[in-house]
């Protein structure tokens, strides 16, 4: 979170400077620059509204059509002080939670890092949540695959002090 502040810091500072030089053209690119998409690096959350992240125990997926059918995961950690994660874990009632697809993947084609997108059920605890989810499938060695998503659900005023849609950053490997 520290990181973020910094860049968000540094990138106000730069764009004021520039902004009194007087030099339109400088200023157009320091605005492009602050607006547009920001590249994730590693450890840095991009998206303010992901707080949260989780380890997937299981997933199913389907090599050839290249789409994660489900996963469950245990618990989530939180990467900020928030207590939406004890909102969360609480909720779940000690229970897995679960993402479940329901439509056909498709390709992503939006300014973060995955390549398909598919839509589907969160379930936490008794409460079943629409949800999209973002994921990359990548190939190791000797038949291991490895998965990263972002799993991003409607809050639904189930949450407590939490924004009206909710990410979940979420790996896994089988």
């Amino acid at each position: 979170m520290d990181v973020i502040l910094k860049l968000l810091y540094a990138a106000t500072i730069t764009a004021l400077l520039v902004s009194c030089g007087g030099d339109s053209s400088n200023e157009d690119a320091a605005k492009k620059e602050m607006l547009g998409p920001q590249p994730i690096e590693a450890g840095v959350i991009a998206d303010k509204s992901v707080s949260m992240a989780a380890k997937a125990a299981l997933f199913s997926f389907d090599r050839e059509e290249d789409i994660i059918s489900n996963f469950t995961f245990d618990k989530v950690e939180c990467m900020n002080e928030s207590m939406l994660c004890d909102q969360v874990m609480k909720l779940a009632g000690g229970n897995t939670m679960s993402f479940t697809a329901s439509n056909d993947a498709s390709d992503y084609e939006g300014h973060l890092e995955f390549s398909r997108k598919v839509s589907g059920i969160f379930i936490v605890g008794k409460k079943e949540l629409k949800a999209d989810l973002l994921f990359t499938l990548r190939p190791g060695e000797e038949g291991v695959v490895f998965f990263g998503g972002m799993l991003t659900f409607n809050n639904e005023s189930t949450f407590k002090n939490a924004a009206d849609e909710v990410s979940i950053r979420v790996k896994g490997k089988k």
